[in-house]
């Protein structure tokens, strides 16, 4: 079931299996910790949108970028992701980038700019945490999970979307051959930056750098969906 947290605007999903019919639920918002109620005593009306989704619960793009790839079973019980707990005004990143060398220098960098981290651990995970959660910045290795940039099913997940979600996460695309902070390679591949990832070692600097351009860009913007009560 889709849920949008009506104070943050922040879109999730709930397994509606987890949800008791037959009364009103009151569950606290993942990201603002806001109130969010969900009315059961109606049996739902099945939008469009149910009706493009299969039995899994995926839509039919997300179904498509998670088949793609197989993968073996897994050797332990596949249990439903649960939402992560981030605090009111915490910052998150979630960094896809199977290096453990870089995922050291980002999370160095990212908590000296207020970051909260999380790790992804290969494709899938990184999917379900993005169907669930929100994240304030998303960094990822055009290579993660072992697929060429032409096929990185994370990447095919972010780029398509909506410019009202998108214009909320500061995207950070790190790549074997780009010229660090190039405008034109991160427009082509729907980016705030774009990083060599030779550079990692002066991340924090050229974040920093990159992330004072980006909110001088929006900042009028933001100001106005701000005072229209929009996020």
């Amino acid at each position: 079931m889709d849920i949008v947290c009506q104070k943050c605007k922040s879109k999730f999903k709930i397994p509606e299996e987890k949800l008791p019919e037959g009364k009103i639920i009151n569950i606290p918002c993942p990201k603002c910790k806001g109130n969010i109620s969900i009315d059961r005593r109606k049996a739902p009306i099945k939008s469009q949108a149910d009706i493009d989704k299969d039995s899994s619960g995926l839509d039919l793009n997300e179904k498509k970028v998670l088949d793609t790839k197989a993968e073996p079973a897994p050797s332990e019980p596949d249990h439903e992701m649960e939402s992560e707990s981030f605090g009111e005004d915490e910052k998150t990143a979630l960094i896809c980038d199977d290096n453990q060398s870089h995922q050291e220098k980002l999370r160095s960098a990212l908590k000296e700019l207020g970051y909260r981290s999380v790790i992804g651990k290969d494709s899938n995970d990184v999917l379900k945490k993005l169907r669930i959660n929100h994240y304030d910045m998303i960094v990822l290795h055009e290579e993660f999970g072992g697929e060429p940039s032409s096929e990185n099913h994370v990447l095919s997940y972010i780029q398509p979307m909506s410019i009202s979600i998108r214009r909320n996460i500061f995207f950070v695309l790190i790549g074997k051959t780009f010229s660090t902070l190039d405008n034109m390679m991160a427009f082509s591949k729907s980016a705030n930056m774009v990083i060599n990832e030779k550079d990692l070692p002066q991340i924090f600097s050229i974040l920093k750098k990159s992330m004072a351009e980006n909110e001088d860009f929006y900042k009028i913007h933001k100001k106005t969906m701000k005072e229209l009560g929009k996020r």
